[in-house]
């Protein structure tokens, strides 16, 4: 009985410890594929490489996320409204900015 419930354990262990992969597509021809956790955490890593491209960034699971995705999409505009300065994930001055993920 015991032995069971270390087995079991064991595999819950390696289930929560799996990496999923995921394709990140920047719009500019280039799509990177990573592996992590859950899509939080390559919506930071994201965050964290965004540039200037005027281009939306897609998120798409891939092997263990099939079905997951995101988007940040990009707005020419410099936010001026309080709906608009809540959806600021990253703004690039007057430029204009990416929108916190849907």
């Amino acid at each position: 009985m015991i032995i069971l419930i270390m087995v079991a354990i064991e595999e819950v262990l390696k289930e929560l410890d799996r990496m999923n992969k995921y394709a990140i597509d920047y719009g500019t021809g280039i799509v990177d594929k990573v592996e992590a956790r859950d899509i939080y955490e390559v919506q930071e890593l994201v965050k964290e490489r965004m540039t200037y491209t005027g281009e939306n960034i897609n998120i798409r699971g891939l092997e263990g996320a099939d079905g997951e995705y995101a988007v940040s999409r990009w707005y020419p505009i410099q936010p001026k409204t309080q709906e608009e300065l809540d959806d600021v994930l990253v703004q690039f001055g007057a430029f204009g900015y990416y929108s916190k993920w849907v």
